[in-house]
């Protein structure tokens, strides 16, 4: 499939216990997917496409091992997009941790007479505003346009603009700084050598979905293993 990454092929692979000895692999490609290869090959390498399609007066057969290459280097292309939208999805969810925490403390305040001593500044939020940050609503809404694409810097600081009472101290700002310090890092990496299409860092509810689901179906693999 499209989303297929080099560790979901080669653990495929890695499945049968007797490649060389009598087994081997026989790769099938829908013309979807060989298109898909073909246009990030050629972007890599520089090769012209028409080329990589065998098109063209000039056009010559591709080796079959040439290629399992271009598509191990596509399958590897996905991974780090797939490793990319995580990391973005990481610093989501680290940026929302700093003002669940401060909620955290204040909920605990309640059954600690001392607390208001020791952090004053807490006791201005209500139970019933903590409580809220720890629930995750569904919302089945149908936006009747095409909802504008945002970069990961835009939703940090979009999220933490909607959380600013609960970032108060010292130390929630520094975290939140070094969180968008490494979350700046990678768009600098790409900017660098110029614009790059559907970058990682335009994050969509979609895209999240999906890194959660291969990280569920992951860790059902891991446990599935270590029962063997």
């Amino acid at each position: 499939g499209k989303d297929m990454t080099f560790r979901d092929y080669a653990q495929g692979a890695f499945r049968m216990r007797q490649i060389g000895i009598g087994q081997k692999l026989e790769l099938f490609i829908i013309p979807e997917v060989k298109s898909l290869y073909e246009r990030e090959v050629s972007r890599g390498s520089g090769i012209a496409l028409a080329k990589i399609k065998g098109i063209g007066p000039d056009a010559k057969p591709i080796p079959h091992r040439r290629l399992l290459q271009f598509v191990v280097a596509w399958l590897v292309i996905n991974s780090m997009k797939s490793e990319k939208l995580q990391f973005a999805l990481l610093c989501e969810q680290s940026t929302a941790n700093v003002w669940r925490k401060v909620a955290h403390r204040r909920l605990k305040g309640i059954y600690d007479p001392a607390a208001a001593m020791r952090e004053p500044d807490l006791f201005q939020h209500s139970i019933q505003e903590c409580l809220e940050l720890f629930k995750v609503r569904v919302d089945f809404t149908v936006e009747n346009c095409v909802p504008k694409r945002m970069t990961l810097m835009e939703k940090l600081d979009q999220l933490c603009r909607q959380q600013a009472k609960f970032l108060k101290s010292k130390q929630a700002i520094a975290i939140i700084k070094h969180i968008k310090k490494q979350a700046s890092s990678l768009g600098s990496a790409v900017a660098k050598g110029g614009k790059v299409p559907d970058h990682p860092n335009h994050t969509s509810a979609f895209d999240r979905e999906q890194v959660q689901e291969q990280e569920q179906e992951q860790e059902q693999e891991q446990e599935q293993e270590q029962e063997q």
